[in-house]
């Protein structure tokens, strides 16, 4: 026999919530209260979040692809695990920052080895984005498959090259300019 609480929870798990609009809207109900306080609440808690950007969302038409943090100040918002919101995003819940996981050495790596393992993980990242939308929910969702591997010419930087390419050289022409736009004395 159910009881009330039984209830709840089964119509809880029918009506959870399926975008990160839902998320908004349920926290802007739950806290009786606007996008705008909403926001002030999130930033209050250590979140980076605008009341505009709410507002898009809401209203369906923020039309960037959200930021995780912007992601996990929505859960915070509407009381839900972070898995909740990144998949209401469509998107897969980021892993501890790579940098971290990095062993010890590699920021002694020559500037060859460097590009090539950048490269290398560029394309395993273009690869990974171009299953996601294929991925049960389009969520981008682990379920322990092999990914394909990136198509060989997309490696190209791992192995050894006589001369850059031509996108190497306009990546590392951009960084360049990138670099120097970033030095407010070297204008």
């Amino acid at each position: 026999m159910w009881d009330d609480d039984d209830r709840m929870e089964s119509l809880r798990a029918v009506n959870e919530p399926r975008t990160l609009r839902d998320l908004v809207l349920d926290a802007r109900q739950a806290r009786a209260t606007s996008n705008r306080q909403l926001a002030l609440a999130a930033q209050r808690a250590g979140f980076k979040i605008v009341d505009t950007t709410l507002n898009g969302i809401a209203n369906g038409t923020y039309k960037a692809r959200p930021t995780s943090e912007t992601i996990r100040a929505i859960a915070w918002l509407a009381d839900v695990d972070e898995e909740v919101a990144f998949a209401a995003a469509g998107v897969p819940v980021p892993g501890p920052p790579f940098a971290e996981e990095l062993p010890p050495g590699v920021d002694h790596l020559s500037k060859r080895s460097r590009r090539a393992a950048i490269e290398v993980l560029r394309a395993l990242v273009e690869a990974e984005r171009g299953q996601a939308g294929t991925e049960a929910g389009g969520a981008g969702r682990d379920d322990g498959a092999e990914a394909e591997p990136a198509p060989p010419a997309r490696l190209a930087a791992a192995r050894e090259l006589g001369e850059p390419s031509a996108g190497e050289r306009l990546r590392d022409e951009q960084d360049r300019d990138a670099e120097v736009g970033e030095d407010p004395g070297r204008r």
